[in-house]
C-alpha cells in the first residue's frame, strides 16, 4: 500500500506548522495541513530576506546609487531579468536563483507599497 507521500500527497506530519499560522484561523483544519508546506517556504523566505537585509542593509530598496542611476524599480527589475536569464540558461532549476527572483518579486511588491492583495482573489 502506498502512504501520502508516495502518491505525491505531502504527509501532514512533516510540514509543522508554527504557533503563529493558528492564530485567529478559522479555516478548515485540511486546508491548514494543505497550506502548511506554503506557509513552510513562505517563513523560510521571510527569513532569508531578513538575513540578507542584515548583511547588505537596505539595498534592494535604498540602493546607494553608485554606479546606477536608474529607478529602484528599475534596478529591481534588471536583477530579476538576470536571474530568469540565469534559470533559463541552466541545465535545471537552482533554489538559490528561484529563491533569489522570489525575494526581488517581494521587494519591488514593498517598493510598490502592494502588501494587500484581496482584489486578486476568486
Amino acid at each position: 500500500m502506498l502512504n501520502n507521500q508516495d502518491q505525491g500527497t505531502p504527509n501532514p506530519t512533516s510540514y509543522p506548522l508554527p504557533e503563529e499560522s493558528f492564530e485567529g484561523n478559522t479555516e478548515d483544519p485540511n486546508t491548514a495541513i494543505q497550506f502548511a508546506p506554503i506557509l513552510k517556504v513562505i517563513l523560510g523566505v521571510k527569513e532569508l530576506l531578513k538575513d540578507k537585509n542584515r548583511k547588505y542593509g537596505n539595498s534592494g530598496l535604498e540602493p546607494l546609487g553608485i554606479f546606477s542611476k536608474t529607478s529602484i524599480e528599475d534596478k529591481l527589475l534588471a536583477r530579476m531579468d538576470d536571474k530568469v536569464a540565469r534559470i533559463k540558461n541552466s541545465p535545471e532549476v537552482r533554489k538559490n536563483d528561484l529563491v533569489d527572483l522570489i525575494g526581488y518579486g517581494i521587494l519591488l511588491c514593498a517598493h510598490k507599497r502592494w502588501n494587500d492583495f484581496t482584489e486578486l482573489q476568486d
